[in-house]
């Protein structure tokens, strides 16, 4: 899909670990899909077997990421990643700068928070929310004022940072 839309922004928010996130949208999508799926279990869920997300497996997240920064057709693009992901930093920060303007990468301040674990208590207390912000040099007329994002205190105002 990354190669047949482009745009000013690209916002990603992909999964970040193993468990696959079709499943929490089981309702959702078959009101909209307005079928009769197959489903099994107590929660009555389709089966997504056939549906599992590259960016939850160690082996593919790296290169599934990678494909998208580098096919998107995006002025500029911000992602939302766990410290908690199968992809560290330093990953992350190779695909960017690799494919966009080098100059512009930008990590915002981490954000915490903490897991939902129902009413037990959690367990990792350094978890942390990460922005990732970077420019790609594309042609695109409706970005108005290129040198916005280009200035460090519009970044940092833009992504929370400091």
């Amino acid at each position: 899909m990354i190669r047949e839309i482009k745009g000013d922004i690209l916002y990603l928010d992909p999964p970040y670990n193993t468990r696959q996130y079709p499943p929490n949208y089981h309702v959702l999508e078959t009101i909209a899909k307005y079928d009769y799926p197959e489903i099994k279990g107590v929660s009555g869920m389709r089966n997504y077997k056939d549906q599992i997300s590259r960016f939850c497996r160690k082996k593919d997240v790296y290169n599934a990421l990678d494909d998208i920064i580098e096919n998107a057709d995006f002025q500029y693009i911000i992602m939302s990643y766990s410290t908690d992901g199968i992809l560290t930093i330093d990953e992350i920060e190779e695909i960017f700068r690799k494919h966009g303007i080098a100059e512009t990468y930008k990590l915002a301040k981490p954000i915490e928070y903490r897991k939902f674990k129902s009413q037990k208590k959690q367990s990792k207390k350094d978890l942390h929310e990460l922005l990732f912000f970077v420019e790609k040099d594309v042609e695109n007329p409706g970005i108005k004022d290129k040198k916005l994002f280009r200035n460090k205190k519009a970044i940092q105002t833009t992504l929370g940072g400091y």
